[in-house]
């Protein structure tokens, strides 16, 4: 293998050449360095032969003071270059104890010779130092040794043969081996020469040889001669080693057994280790190696030694086991694995001899179990390679203090490259002066002590820095110590870190511990909250500057509402920020619990306003804590750290989430104690409200039981407010049916059981305590919640209906029945003739419909008056009552007319009934006072059979077969067949229709108007209304009244086109600005029930609206309550969408059908105008009276003006202001006219 140089010049170019000159001599360079400090370490790494080191480098170590320290380091050789000979610095040089000098520059053959050189030295050097260590050895062994040259002559004898042969090393120096030992058992020295002759010929090995040494005042020892060559390095032999064994103390110990052989068995039997005689077989065993063999004795005898061992081991145990019974000299202990009887295989230490056994040669061994010693080795070994890879530290150290073994990581641990960097050092220098006087002082006294100890140190790496490090230090039982080392840098680190959190922990929980109890969150006082929470983490957390933001009630902008600067100790507030404008920012507030942003500027859920806000301010990083009432998010308190970055802990996110968990006590307590303010007010006020209303309200736990009641409900119940309380809510509050008088079913249970509120019916009656009195009730019965949506309670609200109640019946009974005949009206009749026709189609039922015209009825009125004939009409009714069946049906279909509904009944039937009735009214008589009148009736009958007929055309039909009646001569029934020519003769002498479409094309039809008045006039209140009235003019000019032509028009669905008609004409003149009606605040139009239901319609409004472009306020369609209830879904509608653009709805007639009571809240109408039947006689007619009053107070309630038709005198118009009814229409007011004439009376109307 080539030498290995390192070239250390800082001259490139002449490092060059040296290295190509001697890569020319078959040398290796290893590398080229230009510092002395470089040179160190790379001599160190490389470990050259030799090192060209120039004496004058640049740098702090210079060429003499890099070789003084490789020499310290790595004993390496150098020479020295260098082309200054000043003689100062060659002295210099001389310290660092150089290896020759050569003087730049120099030939390649002179540096050749001068490494040459070198190197020869360096190595006869090193061979000098092994030889002195050899010798040292040598001398200091304790078996003698006696070296002697090939001749023979002796040479060397160390201590130990000295002491043997009794003869210094001088007496003995140059004598021939063969006057002390004479080789063999005969002690001939002929067999010495040969034994060394073969020893020196076969250069190596060694032999054994039994002699007898010739001592000084001594008999010959016998030794144990071992012979061995001794070698020079070309191989050749130059002389011979021998090793002598003094065995005279093996044979006297021989002598001693033969002798004691007797003794032998006595004491084997009592041996604790197994003792076996043998030659092929087991000649003798004792107990002990029954036990080790798990045999009995007689199985033992049969058996040969190699039987207990395993396969593999037989070959070498045989092998030893003949040597010994040959008496060749084999090993006297070695070891030996058995297999005992049961399979288990155990390790023995074996220790052999040969004896003479019953006369003969034989072999005696002695057998310890050393299994768990083997164990413990295997163990130690495997420990070892623990050792190895342990990641900690391990060595283990002489009693000096010098590392004997050093494993890998211990190396690393101190920052050296290998173990064997360690090996042969002191661990001293791995400790400063401190720890080594308290390794002395202390710890190596408790490890001799106790044999352990186990602590903290401070360890010196190679480059000097120290390290926290824990150290084990175990004394072993042979001398030395374990050491094993752990570097805790980390740990320490990780413990700092801990205690500086812990430190921030304890300032944490001292600060929300003083928050907790401090006023300004337990009494809700936000501002003072707002300010302590945030200069506490401002202190706690060292932040410059901490704000609470609140959010607005829509979460669409959030604003700061305190904020606090720590460096100047101030509060402000004012920022804002919206959710527009940072709608990530905002979506994190309302799911994250804490939003860390350690770069604010950049993170994605705050860099959003980072040009708005952020960078202005110069805020770096942020730590966002919501704040949640609940779960609602109501802001969040906000800590920036400015200038400089920061990264949020674990422990301070908690924090700032803990002061957002105060900060939402506090706002919560603020808010609560703000409900309960709020909650008190409103309680005193409930009670207030609840003791003064005209009511009557109960309010129930949730198991029924009473709470409460107002001073109403005592007063109908008859119970006071302390007896009724912790009472079962039926037994105070007694219920009944009015008509089955059952009581009414458990009202909580309902409650709970629909959870939400109810009415009951109207036949509800309320029974007083004392049973003498009774109210009828209307009840709402409605559960009580909490703010969970909980039921709680039950609160029953009630009033006595008593007195509206009979109003109702009546009503409803005036709704249904004529008020003049008391038999049922047209609209009545005309829901039982519907129905009737639909048992007809669908059951296959016969039924019959009479219509009765009276005959010369006008000549009554005419001659007597309405007086007269209203009581001609009721004496009639009565008549005809008793001449229909039970099941028939009569009822007053207006004026003179009269319809009976015969059902169940066939046609023959029916026209028996109908002539039965045309006579009853032939033979009456009617007198009335001086005067005698006798009528007839003209009746048409209708078969209502299968075939499909509407009602209106059963009604037409009638009505035609009637007129015919009346054509044909009157006082006469007429019976409806189709195709019937005298009907057909009727409809086209009537041309009702005709005449209608006819005014139309012609437009013959003329408006008048009525205006009206407001009863009180209001200051400030400049209201100027009128109706809109419709006249038709006759072909001959004459004005035909709207009760002549609109039933037809009726009969045969014109009313839609005279609508349509009337529409464009009053919005032509208010468009127009016509005089007469400029000036009016609300003009009336009067529509039909047809209109309401053609949607056509509607569109036809809204478009004439948009043509005229007219103010829809100015605007008030009258509708008949008959008509709005009959089309009930289509009128909400069509007054829905009409009220949308600004127009107004009046419900015309209203009291003539008073079922409609229960429809009124439905309608979308602005004004009740009362219908004139109720308000011409009711200064005289309580009951009218009474109607006139309900209906007020009923458009009142519900936000609605009256106004009162047939307003006739100044007496009536007073009793309606007395009422309080707001605008009254009538001749006393005005009365109707043709458009244009009116313009003078409206001008005039202001100032009435």
């Amino acid at each position: 293998m080539p030498d290995k140089i390192l070239i250390v010049e800082d001259d490139e170019a002449y490092a060059r050449d040296l290295e190509r000159d001697l890569k020319a001599f078959g040398y290796q360079v290893v590398g080229r360095c230009v510092a002395g400090n470089e040179a160190v370490q790379r001599a160190q790494a490389v470990a050259p032969d030799l090192v060209l080191m120039d004496i004058l480098l640049a740098g702090p170590v210079d060429g003499i003071q890099a070789a003084a320290q490789i020499r310290d380091r790595c004993p390496v050789p150098v020479v020295f270059l260098t082309a200054n000979t000043d003689e100062h610095l060659l002295e210099l040089a001389k310290a660092a104890q150089p290896a020759g000098y050569i003087e730049k520059p120099c030939s390649p053959r002179e540096l050749h010779a001068v490494i040459s050189l070198v190197l020869s030295r360096s190595a006869a050097e090193r061979r000098l130092q092994q030889q002195a260590w050899f010798y040292s050895a040598l001398m200091g062994i304790c078996d003698p040794v006696i070296s002697t040259d090939p001749e023979g002559r002796i040479v060397l004898a160390n201590p130990a043969a000295e002491r043997l042969v009794g003869y210094s090393e001088a007496e003995l120096l140059g004598r021939p081996l063969s006057r002390l030992v004479a080789a063999g058992t005969d002690g001939k020295s002929s067999e010495l020469e040969r034994l060394l002759t073969q020893v020196l010929e076969a250069r190596g090995g060694s032999l054994d040889q039994p002699a007898l040494l010739a001592c000084r005042d001594r008999e010959p020892v016998p030794v144990l001669l071992s012979v061995s060559p001794v070698l020079e390095n070309g191989g050749a032999a130059v002389g011979v080693t021998c090793l002598l064994r003094d065995v005279s103390r093996d044979r006297q110990a021989e002598h001693a057994l033969r002798e004691s052989e007797l003794k032998f068995r006595a004491l084997a039997e009592t041996a604790g280790c197994g003792i076996f005689v043998y030659r092929e077989r087991f000649l003798y065993l004792n107990p002990a190696s029954e036990a080790i063999s798990g045999y009995r004795p007689a199985e033992l005898l049969s058996m040969s030694v190699l039987d207990l061992v395993p396969t593999e081991y037989r070959g070498e145990a045989a092998q030893r086991m003949q040597a010994r019974l040959r008496g060749e000299e084999v090993p006297n202990q070695f070891e030996l694995k058995i297999r005992r009887k049961d399979g288990v295989e155990r390790w023995l230490s074996i220790s052999g001899g040969r004896i003479e056994y019953e006369g003969a040669p034989a072999a005696i061994a002695t057998a310890f179990d050393i299994t768990e010693r083997k164990q413990a080795e295997e163990s130690l070994r495997r420990h070892l390679v623990a050792m190895e890879s342990s990641m900690d530290g391990m060595a283990i150290l002489a009693d000096s203090g010098v590392y004997l073994y050093v494993n890998e990581a211990h190396a690393q641990i101190y920052g050296y490259g290998s173990p064997m960097e360690l090996v042969g050092s002191s661990w001293e220098g791995l400790y400063d002066a401190d720890e080594q006087a308290r390794f002395r002082d202390r710890i190596l006294p408790q490890v001799e002590a106790t044999g352990r100890w186990r602590g903290e140190a401070v360890g010196r790496r190679w480059d000097g820095s120290g390290f926290p490090q824990e150290l084990s230090l175990t004394r072993l039982d042979g001398g030395g110590l374990v050491c094993v080392v752990r570097d805790i840098s980390d740990r320490k680190h990780a413990e700092e870190a801990r205690l500086r959190r812990e430190d921030g922990l304890r300032l944490q929980q001292q600060a929300l511990l003083q928050l907790v109890s401090h006023d300004s969150i337990s009494q809700g006082q936000v501002e003072e909250a707002f300010e302590t929470v945030c200069a506490t983490a401002a202190q706690t957390l060292r932040v410059e500057r901490v704000g609470v933001w609140l959010l607005d009630p829509g979460h669409t902008r959030i604003r700061c509402e305190c904020r606090y600067e720590a460096s100047v100790g101030q509060y402000g507030a004012g920022a804002e920020l919206t959710r527009d404008e940072s709608p990530v920012y905002f979506e994190a507030l309302e799911q994250a619990l804490v939003i860390p942003a350690d770069d604010a500027q950049t993170d994605p859920k705050t860099r959003e306003f980072a040009e708005s806000y952020l960078k202005p301010l110069g805020i770096r990083s942020m730590l966002n804590a919501p704040v949640r009432v609940g779960r609602d998010t109501v802001g969040v308190l906000c800590l920036e750290q400015v200038h400089t970055p920061r990264s949020w802990s674990l422990e301070e996110q908690n924090f700032a989430a803990a002061l957002a968990e105060l900060l939402a006590l506090a706002i919560d307590e603020h808010q609560r104690r703000a409900a309960e303010t709020e909650l008190f007010r409103e309680k005193e006020l409930a009670q207030v409200t609840l003791a003064s209303i005209g009511d009557g309200v109960i309010t129930t736990d949730v198991n029924g039981v009473i709470e409460y009641l107002n001073p109403v409900a005592q007063e109908m119940t008859g119970w006071s407010a302390h007896d009724a309380r912790a009472q079962p809510l039926p037994r105070v509050f007694n219920l009944v049916d009015e008509v089955l008088r059952r009581a009414v079913p458990d009202l909580v249970r309902r409650c709970h059981r629909e959870g939400d509120s109810f009415c009951l019916p109207s036949q509800a009656v309320l029974l007083h305590r004392n049973e003498d009195r009774e109210f009828a009730v209307e009840v709402t019965v409605s559960p009580i919640r909490d703010r969970n949506t909980v039921i709680i309670g039950t609160v029953l609200v009630f009033r006595d209906v008593t007195e509206l109640r009979g109003m109702a019946r009546q009503m409803a009974y005036q709704a249904t029945h004529d008020p003049l005949t008391g038999l049922i009206n047209r609209r009545e009749f005309e829901v039982r003739l519907e129905q009737a026709l639909d048992s007809a189609q669908t059951l296959q039922r016969e039924h019959a419909l009479c219509y009765l015209d009276l005959d010369q009825f006008k000549v009554v009125n005419d001659t007597c008056g309405h007086g007269a004939g209203d009581e001609l009409l009721r004496q009639l009714a009565a008549r005809l009552s008793s001449r229909i069946r039970e099941t028939d049906i009569l009822a007053r279909l207006g004026g003179d007319e009269f319809g009976v509904l015969l059902e169940h009944c066939v046609l023959e039937q029916a026209a028996r009934i109908a002539d039965g009735l045309r006579s009853a009214v032939q033979e009456f008589r009617y007198h009335w006072q001086d005067k005698t009148f006798e009528i007839g009736v003209s009746i048409g009958l209708v078969p209502l059979g299968p075939v499909s007929m509407t009602l209106s055309e059963a009604l037409s039909a009638a009505d035609s077969a009637c007129y015919v009646a009346k054509d044909q001569g009157r006082n006469r029934v007429h019976v409806f067949q189709a195709g019937d020519s005298a009907l057909a003769r009727h409809h086209g002498q009537m041309q009702w229709s005709q005449r209608i479409r006819q005014a139309l094309n012609e437009d013959r039809l003329q408006l008048h108007i009525q205006p009206y008045r407001m009863v009180t006039p209001s200051r400030g209140l400049d209201a100027r209304p009128a109706e809109f009235l419709l006249r038709m003019v006759g072909e001959d000019g004459a004005l035909i009244l709207p009760r002549e032509f609109l039933p037809a028009a009726e009969r045969y669905h014109l009313m839609p086109d005279i609508d349509r008609w009337v529409v464009r004409a009053v919005f032509s003149v208010i468009a127009q600005g016509h005089p007469m009606v400029r000036d009016l605040t609300l003009c009336g139009i009067n529509l039909s029930g047809q209109s309401l239901g053609d949607e056509r319609f509607l569109d036809y409004v809204i478009a004439m609206l948009d043509e005229m472009d007219i103010p829809a306020d100015r605007l008030c369609f009258e509708v008949t309550e008959t008509a709005a209830i009959a089309n009930l879904s289509h009128a909400v509608r069509f007054m829905s969408v009409l009220r949308g653009l600004g127009c107004r709805f009046a419900l015309d007639d209203f009291g003539s059908g008073l079922s409609s009571f229960a429809y009124l809240k439905n309608l979308p109408v602005d004004y009740l105008k009362i219908d004139g039947a109720f308000v011409r006689d009711m200064v005289d007619d309580p009951i009218d009276h009474a109607m006139v009053e309900a209906i007020n107070q009923i458009g009142h309630v519900m936000n609605m003006q009256t106004i009162a038709e047939c307003v006739e005198d100044d007496t009536t118009l007073k009793v309606l202001r007395l009422l309080g009814v707001d605008y009254a229409q009538g001749y006393v007011i005005a009365r109707p006219v043709p458009l244009e004439p009116a313009v003078q009376l409206l001008r005039g109307q202001s100032g009435n």
